[in-house]
């Protein structure tokens, strides 16, 4: 009976962890510049304007970290794997998939706006057309982002203010479904490939 228990107190409790929205808030200001992301009793708190971040249980400081990197001596650079996207890697699913995971967003508040750009005036170029074709398949969520190019500039500037929610069920759901994709269009290459194994052996 007690068996019974434990396993109905875990399945509530991981119906309430997929239930659970992951928060987001934001204050950029010019003064000081803020980040916070909960779960449930677990938090982050980062302080951009100081590098400072604190995590937090139940709103409770834990732990409290530097966010600066370190200065390290030069060293001899080493060649690292870069992975890159092929064409086929995009798929129109995938696209849809995103879409339907930014609907599930819910937004109480938020007002971001973007003023900057690249030191090349060809990437602020693409970025701006980016921002304005983002803005016509997610407009839901674009509509509140506002982006200022400034081809005269090499940097970005945020401000604003927001606060925004998504459940992790649509989380794992997304996860799951690019997850299911990618395994759909590899079982069929790994079965060939075998069948061929065999025919050689």
């Amino acid at each position: 009976m007690i068996i019974w228990y434990i396993l109905l107190l875990i399945i509530i409790l991981m119906f309430l962890a997929l239930v659970s929205s992951i928060r987001i808030r934001f204050s950029l200001e010019h003064a000081a510049k803020k980040l916070w992301v909960s779960y449930t009793l677990l938090g982050v708190i980062l302080d951009l304007t100081t590098k400072q971040g604190t995590v937090t249980i139940a709103k409770i400081p834990l732990y409290r970290f530097d966010m600066k990197r370190p200065t390290r001596p030069e060293k001899k650079k080493k060649r690292k794997f870069r992975f890159k996207l092929k064409p086929s890697d995009f798929r129109v699913a995938y696209l849809e998939y995103f879409r339907s995971l930014l609907n599930k967003i819910r937004i109480d508040s938020l007002d971001l706006r973007v003023d900057g750009g690249f030191s090349d005036p060809y990437n602020t170029g693409r970025t701006c057309a980016f921002y304005w074709a983002a803005k016509g398949i997610f407009p839901r969520l674009m509509n509140h982002v506002t982006f200022n190019p400034d081809f005269d500039r090499e940097d970005f500037d945020f401000y604003g203010r927001g606060n925004i929610a998504l459940r992790l069920c649509h989380i794992i759901r997304f996860a799951g479904r690019i997850l299911f994709e990618k395994l759909n269009k590899k079982i069929p290459q790994w079965y060939i490939i075998r069948r061929k194994g065999e025919s050689y052996g």
